[in-house]
């Protein structure tokens, strides 16, 4: 599945299954409640996320329950990306310890605050293939969208390219 194929399926089941009436609502709310992986595997919401991403993340429920939780996070899909959003709104020392974080299921929890302090808007289609692809030329890319040197920034893989 190539990468704007992924971001696609995951908007498509932001809009699915994480939005404001009825068992969305509660979906979201129990998603956005998750600080383990295995919280999240709970939720049936989540595995279709997998099946949506023909079964990508099959045998990494970490990087899944990431990304379902994440995604409960965001309210509103913009253009501005993550990284660029937090600028200004996320301290300096709590960014990077962020970015510092490399194992899905340990991210979950520092991940959602900074999620709360950009107020639950951000790009979800980028957001989702950043954390599918959550390594260090990643981290990297997030920490130049955050300084505002996304014109500095090391040309992307083609295969990580948002």
């Amino acid at each position: 599945m190539s990468d704007l194929d992924m971001g696609a399926a995951a908007l498509g089941w932001w809009h699915r299954h994480l939005g404001d009436s009825g068992a969305r609502r509660a979906t979201r709310a129990r998603l956005r409640r998750v600080s383990a992986p295995v919280e999240a595997l709970q939720v049936e919401a989540v595995h279709d996320l997998n099946r949506m991403l023909d079964g990508a993340l099959t045998g990494q429920a970490d990087k899944l329950a990431l990304i379902a939780v994440a995604l409960a996070n965001l309210r509103e899909n913009t253009m501005e990306k993550a990284a660029e959003r937090m600028a200004g709104r996320v301290a300096p020392l709590r960014f990077q310890r962020l970015v510092r974080i490399e194992a899905p299921g340990d991210l979950i929890v520092p991940l959602r605050r900074a999620l709360a302090q950009i107020d639950g808007a951000a790009n979800v289609a980028a957001l989702a293939r950043d954390l599918f692809h959550w390594s260090d030329p990643v981290r990297t890319r997030w920490c130049f969208s955050y300084y505002g040197a996304t014109s500095a920034a090391p040309e992307q893989p083609e295969e990580t390219k948002a």
